[in-house]
Order: C-alpha cells, then structure tokens, then sequence
C-alpha cells in the first residue's frame, strides 16, 4: 500500500509517498480503506518536530483521523461491523495511509 512517510521534519515539503505494509488487525480491530484524512493540529505538530520520533501505537505513519471503509474485521469486531460498512474514527496513527487499523470497540473498566 501507499502512505505518506516523513524522513525529515519541516515544512509539507518533507512529506514523501512511500510503500508501507498492510497494518495487521488483532481480533477487536478493523481493518479500512482510507477515503479521507483528517488533518490536525497533532499531525503538524509531529511534522515539524514537535515531538520527536513518536510511534502512535498502531504505526509510524502520521494521520489520527479517518472516514473510510471496512476491508476486513477482527473476529470480536465482526459482532457490530461487516465488509463495506462505512466508519469514521480515530486511530492510533496510519491515517496517511490507503488502509488503516481502527479499533472501534471501547473497554469497559
């Protein structure tokens, strides 16, 4: 898949299209096309250096926000979605991809 890679910080001008592989899915995740991204003030943030080298947890790839498509489901997940629902959401990083790993099941404390 494609998704956006930042080599360097700066400007917009770093930011570089790069192969990347298919995010894997534990069971309570989703697994979607992205259609649209969001951009915020964490990704700029991030792109100029304004906090390091961060992993947002599920990728290294920037982007937090998503409007996308269900492509696969995680076993626990497939209780409340199926293939070609479309989800919005925030995910731990991946949003500057062509697919993205969207936990959309909250844990009960």
């Amino acid at each position: 898949m494609k998704a956006i890679a930042v080599p360097n910080f700066g400007g917009p001008e770093v930011l570089r299209i790069e192969k990347a592989p298919l995010p894997q899915i534990p069971p309570d995740d989703l697994l979607v096309r992205v259609y649209a991204a969001g951009v915020n003030r964490a990704d700029l943030t991030f792109r100029k250096g304004g906090c390091g080298r961060v992993n947002f947890g599920d990728s290294e790839t920037i982007g937090l926000e998503v409007a996308a498509e269900v492509e696969a489901v995680g076993v626990h997940a497939a209780k409340s979605f199926k293939l070609g629902d479309r989800v919005m959401g925030i995910v731990g990083g991946g949003g500057y991809a062509e697919f993205a790993r969207l936990n959309p099941l909250r844990k009960k404390a």
